[in-house]
């Protein structure tokens, strides 16, 4: 190894500290990680330290807590952008990926910072060092899960003649560090004085270390995004689509690069608000994009990445996600009440028809296709067929959803629609046509006309011209599923509105 002078050839070993202050915790849990590590940095003024914040909590320290900011400054702390939310860089389109550091550069400059490096935590994809170098920066931070083996420095990596520097960085670090390897450690802000005091003479920014000595041999990161729960699926497609008719325009941005933050992208933290966000975030931007009430948006879009195309329609007050090969309603916002009605846990499609034999099998459900679509003023309609004759249609009028069938003949069977409802089963009642209440805690069957319910936040009306039987089973998470069905007699259509209150 060749060494520069101003450094020890004596080998050491050595160990960066890096410390990661998520986004999730939100500006408490800033403000008192910021406050360790400057406790930590007071103690150990000559600590060698890498810090990653989002720009969102940086933004914060310096407006809210500037007595906390006057003591970082007052120490060398090398900095790392990433984003302006703790966003899985990766896992985003570009120019969403770009929003995010042109966002945070703002926090960054308020602030003086001029970063050494990029964050880029768990996700690569190749264009990354294309993407780092764009943006300013030759050195990549990253989880050591992505680099294969155990590299005791780091190394070099390129796409299409773009090279830059890869820092992997260990949850732990090395049983017995020798030689003149450096490895970045991730250590929570409350163990730096100890791991300090555990390391003497041992420790370096890895911007300094590479200062003094050449990179290692040549690093493959592993090309990944983190794995994501059905529910954390369902919000990762319709930030997509919020992501996608976002423009240029400033309204709600800080709201949709807040969104794009891992604890939501991958559910980590995300919590029951995610979806109410969401909409918040979707009625903006439909508001920048759209003038008026009366617009209607229909778009056949491969929502949910299976190679099979989906309908998604857009209005002033809704959004409506149909998936016809599946015979599917993958997602019903009501914007117009802030209500995301299907977004239930665990992550439940709802379903065009669900068919039931007199002999209690299930039928599989009978892929569909588009045959027509409409669309009038707030108000989009779509008509279905299978195969064998049938006939589906969905109309989304300003906040209702109508669904009606006409199926082909068949055997005897009982069938409805089936939709799963954003309602607190716990506090939820039920009632029919005027009567009495029904709690809904426990799986509940009616029969009538009409049924509304209701957790006290949010009602739902469900009618029917022709009467039907309504069954109501509470989902483990959160949410009810609802089955409104009829009996089969002869050819006839069966038609059902879901209609938000």
């Amino acid at each position: 190894m060749i060494y520069r002078i101003g450094m020890s050839a004596t080998p050491t070993g050595h160990l960066a500290p890096v410390v990661i202050v998520p986004h999730h915790v939100g500006p408490d849990g800033w403000r008192a990680a910021l406050g360790v590590v400057a406790d930590a940095l007071d103690q150990k003024p000559s600590l060698p330290l890498t810090v990653r914040v989002p720009g969102a909590a940086l933004d914060d320290l310096v407006a809210s807590d500037q007595a906390t900011w006057e003591r970082l400054r007052g120490h060398e702390v090398a900095w790392l952008a990433g984003g302006w939310s703790d966003a899985v860089l990766a896992d985003l389109p570009l120019a969403a990926s770009r929003r995010q550091l042109t966002r945070e550069k703002t926090a960054l400059d308020a602030a003086g910072i001029e970063p050494v490096g990029l964050w880029t935590g768990d996700g690569w994809e190749r264009y990354m060092a294309s993407f780092a170098i764009e943006a300013g920066y030759r050195l990549i931070y990253l989880d050591a899960a992505l680099i294969e083996g155990s590299p005791d420095r780091p190394g070099a990596t390129d796409r299409a003649g773009d090279t830059v520097v890869v820092v992997p960085v260990a949850q732990e670090p090395p049983e017995m560090p020798a030689g003149d390897g450096m490895w970045a450690v991730r250590v929570r802000p409350g163990e730096l004085v100890r791991f300090c005091e555990e390391n003497p003479g041992r420790l370096v920014t890895p911007d300094r270390y590479l200062v003094d000595h050449l990179p290692g041999e040549r690093l493959v990161p592993v090309v990944t995004v983190p794995e994501r729960s059905g529910d954390a699926e369902v919000f990762y497609r319709k930030l997509l689509g919020v992501i996608r008719d976002q423009s240029e325009r400033s309204t709600g941005a800080d709201l949709v690069l807040g969104l794009e933050s891992r604890e939501f992208t991958t559910g980590d933290g995300g919590g029951g608000d995610a979806h109410h966000q969401l909409l918040e975030a979707r009625v903006a931007v439909d508001r920048a994009r759209s003038r008026g009430d009366a617009w209607v948006r229909v778009d056949e879009i491969d929502w949910d990445g299976d190679g099979i195309d989906e309908i998604q329609v857009e209005t002033a007050a809704a959004t409506l996600v149909v998936d016809p090969a599946a015979s599917q309603i993958a997602v019903w916002d009501d914007k117009r009440h802030a209500w995301p009605v299907t977004a239930v846990t665990p992550a439940t499609p709802g379903l065009i028809t669900r068919r039931i034999a007199e002999d209690a099998t299930e039928p599989t459900p009978v892929p569909l296709r588009l045959e027509r679509r409409t669309e009038g003023r707030a108000e989009a309609r779509l008509t279905l067929v299978d195969s064998i004759g049938g006939q589906y249609r969905l109309i989304l009028s300003d906040t209702a959803l109508t669904v009606r069938l006409t199926p082909a003949a068949t055997d005897p069977m009982r069938l409805g629609p089936e939709l799963p409802v954003l309602l607190d089963p716990n506090r939820t009642r039920l009632r029919v046509d005027g009567g009495d209440w029904l709690p809904t805690a426990e799986p509940v069957a009616a029969s009538g006309h009409r049924f509304r319910l209701t957790d006290g936040d949010r009602t739902l009306l469900v009618s029917s011209p022709r009467p039907c039987d309504l069954f109501v089973t509470p989902l483990p998470g959160r949410g009810l599923v609802l089955w409104p069905h009829w009996p089969t007699v002869g050819a006839a259509a069966y038609q059902v509105t879901f209609d938000p209150q």
